[in-house]
């Protein structure tokens, strides 16, 4: 690798195109392709602010990756601070412009470094595939919502939740959307009206699927009926 990188956290190398993703400790991510036995550096990409790298997602698109990162210079601020504050900085970063029109997700569970799952989108219309040679195409109500984390020292930010044997969840930009495997709507339900500084991700219990809004120490948990087409509140 020329240049090497200069403390390693982590690399992927990507037998098709012939190229190799390293990771730096201080959040570097650095692109390599190979000419004459060599991998040559081709892009580098660097934080704005000094980090270092808590966790690290690669994906199987090519120069996608996703950092969990630490601020180090408002981790020590935070030490002799009382506010209620965090130092994490979550960073999705593109290499290569056939990387930028696509989002990674969780396939199956979450692994340790590697996502399989990914999707794109046009409007309202979504590709989801969650491995090679599988497409999922999702109509959606209207147009997903940004991409969101469910908390601090969450390591990805998501808009489309897989649920393998259950169904697919959407964050829209005005509510939930929930879907068959196979893609097929089953229900839209608006979010207005609910207070939430943030949401955690949904969760499945006994086939029946839930979000959780987030307001501080408190929040609600909320049942997506698809009898009633309302989130139902429930017991926290």
């Amino acid at each position: 690798m020329v240049p090497d990188p200069k403390r390693l956290f982590g690399a992927a190398f990507y037998q098709d195109e012939n190229s190799l993703v390293a990771i730096e400790t201080d959040g570097t991510v650095l692109w390599y392709g190979e000419e004459s036995g060599i991998f040559q550096l081709k892009n580098k990409r660097s934080v704005e602010y000094p980090a270092s790298v808590l966790n690290v997602f690669f994906t199987r698109v090519p120069g996608l990756v996703y950092l969990l990162l630490e601020d180090t210079q408002e981790a020590d601020r935070l030490r002799n601070s009382p506010e209620q504050s965090y130092a994490d900085r979550y960073g999705r970063i593109t290499l290569q412009t056939s990387a930028e029109g696509w989002h990674a997700i969780p396939a199956e569970e979450l692994t340790p470094s590697f996502l399989t799952g990914c999707y794109t989108m046009a409007g309202k219309k979504v590709t989801v595939s969650l491995r090679e040679d599988e497409r999922i195409e999702l109509s959606l109500p209207e147009p997903l919502d940004e991409p969101f984390r469910s908390g601090p020292y969450d390591p990805l930010a998501e808009a489309i939740f897989v649920f393998p044997k259950e169904g697919i969840v959407c964050k829209t930009q005005k509510g939930w959307s929930l879907h068959r495997m196979d893609g097929s709507l089953v229900k839209w339900f608006s979010a207005e009206g609910i207070e939430a500084f943030w949401w955690e991700e949904p969760t499945v219990k006994e086939g029946s699927f839930f979000i959780h809004s987030r307001t501080g120490y408190g929040g609600g948990t909320f049942k997506l009926d698809a009898d009633s087409g309302t989130l139902i509140r429930t017991e926290d």
